[in-house]
């Protein structure tokens, strides 16, 4: 490694000339010195990488990629910064990720998480998780990390899969010809589940059963009904 020094203009007015200096000369330098520049300098590094995804978001957000006739932010960044299609779409990605998840985005562009543990956190994290994974960011290395937020993955993943296996919804007709219901839905859809039944629940009360148009009666031509003999519907 060299770097520049500038030699100043001889007393007989010569016009500057550049030398060149072998760096090992920082050999000199106390190592404690050196490792303190190095980490400050990747601090700074890691604040600079903010900032230029933030200018990232903003030019995908105003799709300033348009105008070169580009698909995506992605395919531009990768044409105009010199980077591989994949890891322009992670940028991107990451870009737009800490626009939503404030404590993550503060303490990127303070310098105290790098880009490699941002882009881990930000494939798992949320509002309500952010400050327990910048803590466990701090006392783990990029690469421990993304171990632990593949195990996070994987684990959400198999949740979902349990969620979905239990899921259902079925209907019957009994045989006084009252309808039943019974259902295993996720939070979201069962909050709409109930919405749709109070609505209609309020619509029934204000018209009478005249506003609503008679379902059709799958127990009616069977006689008694048990359960399942009506519509089951599994999504």
């Amino acid at each position: 490694m060299f770097v520049e020094d500038q030699v100043g203009a001889s007393a007989a007015g010569g016009s500057a000339e550049p030398r060149r200096r072998d760096a090992s000369a920082t050999s000199d330098v106390l190592l404690d010195h050196l490792e303190r520049e190095i980490v400050e300098l990747a601090a700074h590094i890691n604040a600079g990488t903010c900032r230029w995804l933030e200018l990232i978001a903003e030019f995908d957000r105003r799709e300033g990629w348009g105008s070169w006739s580009c698909r995506s932010c992605a395919e531009w960044l990768a044409w105009r910064c010199a980077l591989d299609t994949r890891t322009a779409r992670e940028h991107v990605r990451v870009a737009r990720a800490i626009c939503g998840l404030p404590r993550i985005h503060a303490a990127f562009a303070s310098g105290d998480l790098s880009y490699s543990k941002v882009r881990a956190l930000t494939r798992v994290a949320d509002a309500g998780s952010e400050a327990d994974l910048i803590e466990l960011a701090e006392h783990a290395t990029a690469s421990q990390l993304e171990r632990v937020v593949r195990g996070l993955r994987r684990v959400s993943s198999q949740e979902a899969d349990e969620i979905q296996r239990l899921r259902y919804l079925s209907t019957w007709w009994e045989a006084d010809g009252s309808l039943s219901i019974s259902a295993n839905l996720p939070a979201e859809e069962g909050a709409a589940f109930l919405n749709a039944l109070d609505s209609m629940h309020d619509l029934l009360r204000g018209g009478g059963a005249s506003a609503v148009a008679p379902a059709a009666h799958p127990g009616a031509a069977a006689g008694a009904a048990h359960p399942g003999a009506g519509r089951d519907r599994d999504d």
